[in-house]
């Protein structure tokens, strides 16, 4: 069962220079973990409790090699859920979608 995590950054208080460079911290480290990169979201194959304790112990990593400032200061959200739960609702649902014979788009 594939695993997401999502975590989301506060750019609204914090200055747009040190929001990316904690995200490129994040997403370095969520890689190295063996995660996936997709899109916002970092995807994983390991059993659901697993992933979520790797992805916690990611993030209790990059917070104590952080200083003296805690890097959850800079993080809005942090999810995880089954990869198989999110609706992507860019792509209209199947019951919307209707498919022609000789029609070509």
């Amino acid at each position: 069962m594939r695993y997401a995590v999502e975590v989301h950054l506060d750019y609204v208080t914090h200055p747009p220079e040190e929001v990316h460079q904690v995200w490129e911290q994040i997403r370095h480290a969520m890689t190295e973990a063996g995660f996936r990169e997709e899109g916002r979201r970092f995807v994983s194959n390991m059993a659901p409790p697993r992933a979520a304790s790797v992805a916690y112990a990611v993030m209790e990593g990059l917070d104590s090699s952080h200083g003296d400032e805690s890097i959850f200061r800079y993080v809005k959200e942090f999810y995880g859920y089954p990869a198989d739960c999110a609706s992507n609702l860019m792509v209209p649902p199947l019951d919307r979608i209707e498919v022609r014979v000789g029609a070509v788009a």
